[in-house]
């Protein structure tokens, strides 16, 4: 049934099938009506062709039924008529009150969340109102560069045109030595605390099979570090302000749950953080762009990547350690890197098993990649490049939450400055998406 925006209520019968229509779907041109109807072998896909002419002649008219005889069915002396038994009141609307009377708190919800991108493992306990006006969590995180847990906190406050975050976090944190005599020295362990606010401009925008997203961000960060592991005169206790100012911009068509990578998508994003404190040095800047594009055969998907970082080893203050490096090598002190990579997916098999209700395994993937990067450390440059596979297997958690098990083995196939023993490196992974 169909009826005109003009709001004149009359409705307009499309098709006619002996049990029901449903999930209409109208083709650009407006000629034809796809639907979904209730046949003998199931649910099955079929049209109508439209003609407006046609469409819009007479309309029907509904007739609500005079007399519903099942509702005065009585079968005891207790029962009565149900439609004779419906409260009859006047509720008024009342203006809610609270600390925070745009927050609605009765309406909340908390959901665990699960963030798995290979540096950072991060574990969350979020909740929000049914708005989204309001957000805040606490989350416990594992940093693979760095090898250390953090914790964290903060709130969202979304009402604005502009969403205002409060964020805290504290915990350890481990930046590397510089080398003595090319040898690695280790890891610089100390406690660190951070407090900051700042705003965001997401703006998105949907065309077609794309989705694309630009978002502007800007935060003040108050950072004090503590508790060195080694004592060196350079690693005394800081008290540093910061700001961060950060641009991503997205460009993704929808992917099909068969192929392995978006058919087309672009990535671009960009971080730069700058010490405000005027005797602390502490400048990082982060370049990272991507490209996703089909492949040799259907499903199958390739993935191009550049990633840049510049900061210098010897600043007062190192930021915690998110970048993709090379894959399979250690990181290591550097005033400057850049990454190459050339990753290429495709399935392997579908298994469809369950483990009694805990686990479902869905496909067995691989994904064969190359990286190719150069260290720049003082006046001297590394070059690092490596070749390896990931076997992953997508799998549901409790039947419902995606996430896939990667099984990594990388071959160096340049000296790695850390360890100078390694040929290979083995590794596990969790990741959300892939």
């Amino acid at each position: 049934y169909v009826v005109k925006a003009n709001g004149d209520k009359q409705i307009y019968q499309l098709s006619s099938v002996r049990v029901g229509a449903t999930m209409p779907a109208l083709a650009y041109d407006g000629t034809q009506l796809v639907f979904t109807e209730l046949g003998p072998m199931g649910k099955q896909l079929s049209f109508v062709t439209l003609d407006r002419g046609a469409i819009f002649g007479q309309p029907i008219q509904p007739i609500e039924p005079a007399h519903m005889a099942k509702y005065n069915v009585v079968t005891s002396n207790q029962e009565c008529n149900i439609l004779d038994s419906i409260p009859q009141r006047q509720y008024e609307v009342q203006k809610y009150e609270g600390v925070l009377s745009k927050v609605k708190w009765h309406g909340w919800a908390p959901a665990v969340v699960l963030d798995f991108d290979q540096r950072n493992y991060a574990l969350a306990l979020a909740t929000s109102d049914v708005l989204g006006n309001f957000m805040t969590g606490i989350t416990t995180n594992y940093n693979v560069n760095e090898d250390i847990n953090s914790w964290g906190a903060g709130f969202t406050y979304a009402k604005c045109f502009l969403p205002v975050s409060v964020k805290a976090s504290w915990g350890s944190r481990a930046t590397p030595i510089l080398p003595v005599n090319n040898k690695n020295a280790g890891n610089i362990i100390f406690e660190q605390f951070a407090i900051g606010a700042g705003i965001t401009l997401p703006l998105s925008w949907y065309r077609g099979s794309y989705a694309t997203s630009l978002r502007l961000n800007t935060f003040i960060n108050n950072i004090t570090t503590s508790d060195y592991s080694v004592s060196f005169p350079e690693n005394k206790s800081l008290n540093l302000n910061v700001i961060q100012v950060g641009l991503s911009f997205d460009n993704i068509r929808q992917r099909a749950k068969q192929n392995t990578v978006a058919k087309w998508s672009q990535t671009v994003k960009m971080n730069y953080d700058r010490s405000l404190t005027n005797h602390v040095l502490a400048d990082r800047l982060i370049l990272q762009a991507e490209v996703t594009t089909p492949a040799l055969s259907k499903n199958h998907g390739m993935r191009f990547g550049f990633k840049f970082l510049k900061e210098q080893s010897n600043n007062n203050y190192l930021y915690e350690d998110l970048f993709s490096h090379v894959r399979g090598y250690q990181p290591g002190p550097r005033d400057r890197e850049q990454v190459f990579s050339i990753d290429y997916s495709l399935p392997l098999v579908y298994p469809d098993l369950g483990v009694d209700g805990w686990v479902f395994l869905n496909r067995v993937r691989a994904n064969i990649f190359y990286d190719w990067g150069r260290v720049y450390q003082s006046s001297s440059a590394v070059n690092q490049s490596t070749v390896g596979i990931d076997l992953i297997l997508d799998t549901k958690f409790f039947y419902s939450l995606p996430y896939s098990l990667g099984f990594r083995n990388s071959f160096l196939l340049q000296q790695d400055a850390m360890e100078s023993a390694k040929k290979t490196q083995f590794s596990i992974f969790l990741a959300a998406d892939l």
